[in-house]
């Protein structure tokens, strides 16, 4: 049975440029991780922004993914990016501003600009009398009134995400197409995520679970799909590993968008900074959990197999009963939790530059550019071993990730 190859992108606004990037050096075969081979893969999961790109990349059919790049790269230097003289990013409006950045070209009155700044007064007008509702009818302290009342989401306007979504998303390629899709969102509820598969979306016809997978609380409000609301997929699965393994991916290419947090400090102690790093910590600890049982697998699997080959040396030691007890698990669970197979994954990451809350919103061409540019270097010198790739002994000695490394992972895979 041939390789299936799955692509796996986090969540994190405008970094998400930095995944177009890695994904340019992943399908054309310029990073290691592939064996320099290019790749066309069948499988794409994603979480907020990563549901987009990955949404994007699925509904072209009949075309390579190079191809289906080429347009999503379009997308984001054309319509979401803030050139000079657009007076605006594609993805969020702020309420009440007559300019949107420092071009002062903006500041000509149009009379749609004129219009637009009368709805806003409106808005904002009536989100202040339903606050001050709100502040009279609580119970609790006056502080803690004040601060229950504030709602900054309501300055952000996601219409022209909306309208996004709505021009670019076909689902009539993405019935048509052999690609396998996998969204998350978080319901609001129960923080628990939901996965969208490509046939729920085609089903649907509506842009609605990209959008909650996209809704960023406090900038953007909860989405409501069949009477649930839904937020931002980050918050309960950052990175959509485990959907992708469930489809039945052998090599896995994992896109994060925040930089390890040892190598990221926070900016400045601003709350979206603040915010920002707490909600990468959680993120981290997320993926730590996937990856160790990934790890788990791979190594049960190779214990099992030197089993079945007559080795006397089986690995002891807690680390070796955890993995043999990982494959037993799945064996014994339902049919998608049933991986029996090994499964190689790379990690790709920035560097600490990007530990900025305001990056999330970011839109600048500049900005955008630059991230491309950085995704597409770092995939080219991807090193496995600082990555801290998921892989498996008999991968590890063909002899693509350097002699270093096959000692550190064979050393490793002892599970002494």
């Amino acid at each position: 049975m041939a390789e299936r190859t799955a692509i796996a992108l986090s969540g994190g606004g405008a970094k998400g440029a930095y995944g177009l990037g890695v994904l340019r050096a992943i399908v054309t075969g310029a990073t290691p991780a592939t064996r320099h081979r290019a790749i066309d893969p069948e499988i794409f999961t994603g979480t907020s922004v990563g549901a987009f790109n990955a949404t994007i990349l699925a509904s072209q059919p009949r075309v390579s993914c190079e191809v289906a790049l080429d347009r999503l790269e379009g997308i984001w230097r054309r319509r979401i990016a803030d050139h000079p003289g657009t007076c605006g990013n594609g993805v969020f409006r702020l309420r009440g501003l007559p300019v949107q950045d420092l071009d002062l070209g903006c500041l000509v009155p149009t009379p749609g600009r004129v219009a637009m700044l009368m709805q806003d007064a409106a808005f904002l007008s009536g989100e202040m009398a339903a606050s001050a509702a709100k502040i009279l009818a609580s119970r609790l302290p006056l502080n803690a009134r004040l601060l229950e009342a504030v709602d900054a989401s309501a300055f952000f306007d996601p219409g022209p995400l909306r309208a996004l979504l709505d021009d670019t998303v076909d689902f009539r390629a993405l019935a048509r197409s052999g690609k396998e899709l996998s969204v998350v969102a978080s319901r609001w509820r129960q923080a628990t995520p939901r996965i969208f598969h490509r046939e729920e979306l085609v089903a649907r016809r509506q842009t609605l679970p990209v959008l909650a997978s996209m809704a960023i609380p406090g900038v953007f409000p909860p989405v409501w799909i069949d009477g649930a609301a839904y937020v931002d997929g980050g918050l309960s699965m950052n990175t959509p590993l485990k959907p992708a393994i469930q489809a039945g991916a052998d090599v896995i290419h994992v896109v994060y968008l925040d930089p390890k947090l040892a190598d990221a400090e926070p900016a400045s102690t601003s709350t979206f900074d603040v915010l920002a790093r707490v909600f990468a910590i959680l993120a981290a600890e997320q993926m730590k959990g996937d990856i160790r049982q990934a790890d788990d697998v791979n190594r049960g699997l190779e214990l099992l197999d030197r089993a079945e080959r007559g080795d006397a040396f089986l690995g002891t030691g807690t680390r070796a009963l955890r993995a043999v007890a990982a494959v037993a698990r799945r064996r014994t669970g339902s049919p998608a939790e049933r991986p029996h197979r090994r499964v190689e994954i790379h990690r790709y990451r920035p560097g600490g530059g990007l530990a900025r809350g305001a990056d999330l919103l970011n839109f600048d061409i500049g900005h955008i550019e630059a991230l491309i540019k950085q995704g597409y270097d770092d995939a080219v010198h991807h090193d496995c071993e600082e990555a801290e790739c998921s892989l498996f002994a008999s991968d590890v000695r063909s002899g693509i990730h350097g002699a270093r490394f096959r000692a550190n992972i064979g050393e490793r895979m002892t599970l002494r």
